[in-house]
């Protein structure tokens, strides 16, 4: 399997919820583009997904540093192994900057470059109610050295109301992904993904915003209601967090994210890198997807 090949995402949350114990599923969320197939995979045959990293968001933030140890450390004596993406950045100590710190990423045993088991699980963070900024590192201890939990200021957005898989794993909703996503940039900037597709560098902002438009043209195929669970969806989790933590979550700076693309000229980009990613087996053209950004405008307007 060559590493644009699909893998099938329940077969890799199945493998993810077993070598989970019971206990600490509790603690987990799968957010990114496992839970997007996921929750898409009525669309293809096997809701095929292309992406290689399984993510998920190691929760309460009060508690996300113990529980991300006893994971991690019942996940290396299960034979999991570190998958370190630059070797300047190795595993720290305690003395180590929080942000020169690897994230915790993690090749299950058997793990095949070229198989079934190509894909690895990537650990990100709770962020504590006080974070402002937009990413924060925080350090935690294993057996194999520190690493470090990323943390984004409005992924408590993402990961509210998660779905509870029959496995005991949970994902997060696509609505709130997308909602998250639309909030996080809503004051956008240049910054370039290291990752390079089809050799070409991306920003950051072009991919995130886009894969709200993204998840929206796959939720306008799955649900001819689609808008008003949406919509219904951001209402109830936007009232839930309202107050709670810095910067404030709104539609408003919604909707300022989401103008983004038109307004920097970003929306090829960010169809460029969807096509690519979650969109990669479902046939959607460039006018499809700047259609879908501007109905996506209208339910967000119609709040």
């Amino acid at each position: 399997m060559a590493m644009n090949d699909p893998l099938d995402p329940a077969a890799v949350l199945d493998d993810i919820a077993a070598a989970i114990p019971t206990a600490l599923r509790d603690h987990l969320v799968v957010v990114g583009s496992i839970a997007s197939a996921y929750a898409f995979r009525e669309l293809v045959g096997i809701g095929a997904v292309r992406t290689k990293d399984a993510d998920v968001v190691v929760q309460p933030a009060v508690r996300a540093v113990g529980i991300a140890t006893r994971i991690a450390n019942q996940l290396f004596d299960a034979g999991w192994e570190p998958r370190l993406l630059d070797p300047k950045l190795p595993p720290g100590d305690r003395h180590t900057p929080p942000d020169h710190l690897p994230s915790l990423r993690l090749h299950p045993p058997g793990h095949d470059d070229e198989g079934l088991r190509s894909w690895f699980l990537e650990f990100l963070g709770d962020p504590a109610k006080s974070q402002a900024d937009a990413k924060k590192w925080v350090p935690f201890e294993t057996r194999r050295g520190y690493f470090g939990l990323t943390c984004f200021r409005y992924m408590p957005i993402a990961i509210d109301e998660p779905q509870l898989l029959p496995s005991g794993l949970r994902i997060a909703d696509p609505a709130n992904l997308a909602l998250a996503h639309l909030l996080e940039h809503a004051v956008p900037d240049e910054r370039r993904m290291s990752q390079v597709f089809s050799g070409r560098e991306v920003r950051r902002c072009s991919k995130d915003l886009g894969r709200a438009v993204a998840l929206w043209v796959l939720a306008e195929r799955a649900d001819v209601n689609a808008d008003d669970r949406w919509q219904a969806t951001w209402a109830r989790t936007l009232e839930r967090h309202a107050g709670l933590g810095v910067p404030p979550a709104s539609l408003q700076l919604a909707r300022q994210g989401h103008a983004v693309l038109e307004q920097k000229g970003y929306l090829p980009e960010a169809y460029f890198v969807n096509e690519l990613g979650v969109l990669a087996n479902f046939g959607v053209t460039i006018d499809e997807f700047e259609r879908a950004y501007a109905r996506l405008g209208r339910i967000l307007a119609a709040r």
